[in-house]
């Protein structure tokens, strides 16, 4: 015998009524997630903390504001194949994936595949029993125990299994650990003493899963589509799935909060929910339809999950299917699991593993199923959302479903580069091509067209404006103009002593003037009859003018050109000396005096306040890694609503954040070792968590584990108490190993902390003891003789 460790993956839910309506009652009360109650008590604040914002409630839309991401792992980023068996989260806060090629062990960074000589070749199911041992079943080397040290007991034909090939796993009250094989069940007891256990039907029978409930009786399923459950030792009740009248069962969920009831999982369109006391007489038929043939039942995030070979759905508030779509997962599903941060992760014989994570931003055109363009603008008109793209107009409601507008066939495939909508609820489309120039579209429905032939100076339109009078100011190719009750007023441009008319940006001030952006001619102010230019020699540290925005509550006007972030209050133009980034595109503000920048890197999120007063500030960086499903358009046009709601236009879509309630991904992060290396060697700890590094010279390595999965790099530091200038400061995402050469004996606290974004402020100070051997000539006694 050798040793293991791995989790059977369940969680409870009362369900007493006999009807679907009272079941679903009692289904969709709050619940703890497995994961948070298998590391803290239930309810208890760091549980809730990390898994506040998981991708399980995501997902389901329990959440508000929050949208979701998917990450796909295969061979091509992390997976030694594309195919992955099975899956599990431990409570110390890692990933465990089976595979043919292997078992793997993910913290977060690191894929790594544990050692075959321990019997771990490869992985058909795990779990972690109530000691913290994980218990993996292989599809041909019987099962290996890994204790929590890291130590395997491995148990193959010679210890008695009746097959090597392991199915699934579950644990009694009394500490047994029952396995399902391929040719009946074998079961562990408290004294690592494996037998088999003896039944007429279950001998040679092929087990496909294995559960248990709150009073530890253990049930399970066949290939031959019966179930049976065991208790005390003793199989204490065996029904045939055609006998039962549900056709053939093809999976199981105990629910662990009410004793005795199942979920079976059919070879239909139906799962059923019933009681084993009674013999399973009294089985609610759910309807799961589109999905059929489920394979696997689950619950997380307070609701039922089911997976079929193509599919992935689950049960809504409502007792309705849903099913996720745009999801990158469609063959060969197999298994999934929650991680203590409440994030989703499933296997696919073919396609490897996913995980669905929390994001505050929503990738509107992916939930839409739009075609991915680079998006101009965005705008709210009549409770719709219009999107101008480089290839036309899209349009989604309220819930993100397309819609199709007779605007669209108007505009057909223009290049449009602003949309707004004015105080009469028009929408005017600014197109770029197809000789459309400014279109406006009433609230009726009534398109008007105003192009060159109309008096318009160019067909090239940029953007538009509704000033305080309600005049439409345009900017195009050949300067400004000015629309007045429908018709064109005036036109600002080279006869008006304008040598650049390319105007790109446009701003009304609370005195009236108006300020226009150029490319390459600075910014022009007109007040009335009088124009003014601000040029390099005024302040101005380009003279390409992406975007003038009026800021009412500080009473400035901010200016991005194309390297810097200006601003100009009371006629003096300042230079934003320190904003870590140049290249910018536009400025929206939130409820809580914060600038969002957008960027060609992404968002920035910093006090206005601190840009204003021009010294060191701090900022938030939001990426694509930090969940920004596109990245800002350059010189595009973005809508903000009274809610805060940001519709941002990215290279490949529209992404949507609400700034005035924007969700952080922070929480408690689980920390520990990878592990300690001196000259090479692996350093284990003891019982007690201590590593003792013997009395050697030479280099020695400790490796941080940061388990965290979620859509954050968090800035980590390690160091040792006392190591005044050594340690580490890195992004979660590029963390070494913190090294020593030649380090002094003595006893030595290593701190691995979380800081914020900017490195500045510790979150989170998790601390390990390091002991280092003294050698002989560093004895004091030595040393003085």
């Amino acid at each position: 015998m050798k040793k293991a460790n791995v989790p059977n993956k369940t969680a409870g839910i009362i369900l007493t009524a006999a009807v679907i309506t009272g079941l679903f009652t009692a289904v969709y009360k709050p619940v703890q997630s497995y994961a948070a109650q298998n590391t803290e008590p239930a309810g208890s604040l760091q549980a809730q903390e990390e898994a506040a914002y998981g991708g399980s409630l995501a997902v389901t839309g329990q959440f508000a504001n929050i949208g979701y991401s998917t990450e796909l792992y295969n061979a091509s980023n992390g997976l030694p194949t594309s195919d992955a068996n099975c899956i599990y989260a431990t409570r110390d806060g890692y990933i465990w994936i089976g595979g043919y090629s292997g078992i793997i062990r993910y913290d977060g960074i690191n894929f790594e595949r544990q050692p075959s000589s321990t019997g771990m070749t490869n992985g058909k199911a795990f779990f972690e029993d109530a000691d913290g041992r994980l218990w993996i079943g292989t599809n041909d080397n019987g099962i290996v125990m890994r204790d929590p040290d890291g130590t395997a007991t491995h148990f193959t034909y010679k210890d008695g299994l009746p097959s090597s090939t392991i199915r699934a796993f579950a644990q009694s009250n009394d500490g047994t650990v029952y396995a399902g094989t391929t040719n009946g069940i074998s079961y562990i007891d408290k004294d690592m003493v494996l037998r088999n256990l003896d039944h007429s039907q279950l001998n040679k029978a092929y087990i496909i899963k294995l559960t248990a409930d709150s009073e530890g009786t253990v049930y399970g399923n066949t290939r031959s589509g019966d179930a049976f459950c065991i208790s005390g030792g003793k199989v204490t009740g065996y029904f045939h799935g055609e006998d039962l009248g549900i056709g053939k069962i093809t999976t199981i969920l105990a629910d662990p909060s009410s004793a005795g009831h199942v979920y079976l999982g059919t070879d239909s369109d139906k799962i059923y929910y019933g009681s084993c006391s009674d013999n399973l007489s009294n089985l609610t038929a759910i309807d799961v339809s589109p999905i059929s043939n489920v394979n696997w039942i689950d619950l997380s995030g307070n609701r039922i999950w089911l997976l079929c070979d193509t599919m992935i759905g689950y049960l809504d508030e409502n007792h309705k299917v849903q099913v996720l779509d745009n999801v990158p997962f469609n063959s060969g599903i197999e298994t999934m699991a929650e991680d203590y941060q409440g994030n989703l992760w499933f296997t696919s014989s073919r396609q490897g593993v996913m995980k669905i994570v929390a994001s505050s931003f929503l990738d509107v055109t992916e939930a839409a199923g739009l075609t991915p363009e680079v998006v101009n603008s965005t705008c709210l008109h009549n409770g719709l959302l219009y999107i101008g793209t480089d290839k036309g107009l899209q349009v989604t409601d309220a819930d993100n479903r397309p819609v199709s507008d007779p605007l669209q066939d108007y505009l057909g495939s223009a290049r449009i580069r602003c949309l707004m909508e004015d105080h009469d609820h028009n929408l005017w489309v600014s197109t770029y091509t197809e000789g459309l120039g400014l279109v406006r579209c009433s609230s009726t429905g009534r398109i008007t067209s105003y192009t060159e032939a109309d008096g318009m100076p160019n067909n090239a339109i940029r953007c538009t404006l509704e000033s305080a009078d309600h005049t439409i100011l345009v900017c195009s190719g050949g300067g400004l103009t000015m629309i007045k009750d429908g018709k064109i007023a005036r036109t600002v441009g080279e006869n008006s002593g304008i040598s650049n008319t390319v105007f790109l940006t446009v701003a009304e001030d609370t005195d009236g003037k108006i300020y226009v952006g150029t490319d390459g001619d600075g910014i022009y102010i007109i007040d009335g009859n009088r124009i003014k230019k601000l040029g390099r020699d005024d302040g101005l540290t380009s003279d390409v003018i992406l975007r003038i925005k009026r800021d009412d509550a500080r009473g400035v006007l901010w200016i991005v050109t194309s390297n810097s972030i200006e601003y100009l209050k009371d006629g003096v133009l300042t230079t934003v000396e320190n904003f870590p980034y140049t290249n910018n595109y536009d400025i929206y503000y939130d409820d809580h005096g914060n600038l969002w920048i957008l960027a060609s890197y992404g968002i920035y999120c910093v006090k206005a306040d601190d840009l204003i007063a021009n010294g060191t500030f701090e900022y938030r960086l939001y990426d694509t890694a930090k969940g920004l499903p596109s990245v800002p358009t350059g010189n595009a046009f973005s809508e903000l609503d009274e809610n805060g709601n940001l519709y941002i236009s990215g290279r490949s879509g529209v992404s949507k954040v609400n700034i005035n309630h924007f969700h952080a991904q922070s929480g408690h992060i689980r920390v520990g070792i990878k592990s300690v290396l001196c000259n090479e060697e692996e350093i284990l700890p003891d019982e007690s968590g201590t590593y003792t590094i013997p009395a050697v010279a030479g280099r020695i390595q400790i490796n941080p584990a940061i388990l965290n999965y979620m859509l954050s790099n968090p800035v980590i530091r390690a160091y040792l108490d006392g190591d005044v200038n050594g340690g580490i400061t890195m992004p979660q995402n590029s963390l070494s190993a913190l090294e020593y050469t030649g380090l002094s004996y003595g006893n030595y606290t290593l701190h691995i902390q979380i800081m914020d974004e900017n490195g500045q402020e510790v979150l989170q100070d998790d601390t390990f003891r390091i002991v280092k051997k003294p050698r002989l000539f560093e004895l004091v006694l030595v040393r003085v003789l």
